[in-house]
């Protein structure tokens, strides 16, 4: 469950717009810039927290046997992706973005720089009558906490996030645990990265890494901490989607774009009109 209490409540768009742009006034008082690094998350509930999916159940917990269970994943992948591709993946950092894509266990999280896609997803799943929310995050602090005070981001080929790679053993296990999380920009490898504005963060094997560093930053620049989550309440979800498509144009077939967004834009339509 997430450790981070909420900074605000949103009704509609209007007011989770409004609640951003209170957000990031105090960012820019903080940081004088117009650009920390907005970037946001949609969970359909409330209650996930900011681990990725290689660190939750049904994984270990241990960090020597999330590194063997990597490894293995990424011999798997290179294995046996190809014919299912139709390339051969040019290595590690392409492995773990195209894995993330499709569903595997990785250690990067999905962000947006879409405030209407990070809210599709907080009503997305039209089963579910959760409480939902949306993560607000300036990727800034995040690169200051490695030391770079310069950019709110990185990219493949930074040499100083080449020991985040997908793991080939356990060596240099301790060094690995020790790196906090990135900003990571994608290469664009596939048409839903863009639809999405995607962006991702990347970690070590380090459980609640994000809101740790979130409750120590409250601590010393209170609102203007790097980190806020913002209450979607259960009862708007249904307007709250109607409006996301009428006003944003934001739908499964839109962030996805592809048959398999197609069908999933279908099922969820048919659902809501048979509720």
């Amino acid at each position: 469950m997430s450790q981070i209490e909420f900074s605000g409540t949103a009704c509609c768009l209007n007011s989770l717009s409004d609640c951003v742009a209170s957000i990031n006034n105090e960012w820019k008082k903080r940081w004088r810039t117009n650009d920390p690094g907005v970037c946001f998350r949609g969970a359909d509930s409330a209650d996930y927290d900011l681990n990725p999916s290689l660190l939750r159940p049904p994984y270990p917990e241990a960090a020597e046997e999330l590194a063997k269970l990597e490894n293995e994943l990424w011999i798997e992948f290179r294995l046996r992706s190809k014919p299912l591709l139709g390339h051969h993946v040019s290595g590690g950092w392409e492995a773990l973005l195209t894995m993330q894509q499709y569903g595997f266990p990785t250690r990067l999280l999905d962000w947006s720089r879409s405030l209407a896609v990070a809210a599709h997803f907080s009503i997305r799943d039209v089963d579910l009558s959760n409480d939902g929310c949306v993560w607000v995050m300036a990727g800034r602090h995040l690169m200051e906490y490695r030391g770079v005070e310069s950019a709110w981001r990185t990219a493949v080929g930074d040499p100083s996030i080449e020991n985040l790679s997908l793991r080939e053993n356990k060596e240099g296990l301790d060094e690995f645990m020790k790196h906090s999380p990135v900003p990571l920009c994608p290469d664009q490898i596939v048409p839903r990265m863009i639809a999405q504005r995607g962006i991702y963060t990347l970690q070590s094997f380090e459980r609640d890494a994000l809101e740790t560093i979130a409750i120590k930053d409250r601590i010393n620049h209170g609102q203007a901490c790097f980190l806020h989550k913002i209450l979607i309440p259960a009862h708007i979800k249904e307007s709250l989607r109607s409006e996301i498509l009428v006003v944003a144009g934001v739908s499964e077939e839109s962030i996805f774009p592809d048959i398999e967004g197609f069908a999933r834009d279908f099922v969820s339509e048919y659902k809501r009109k048979r509720g």
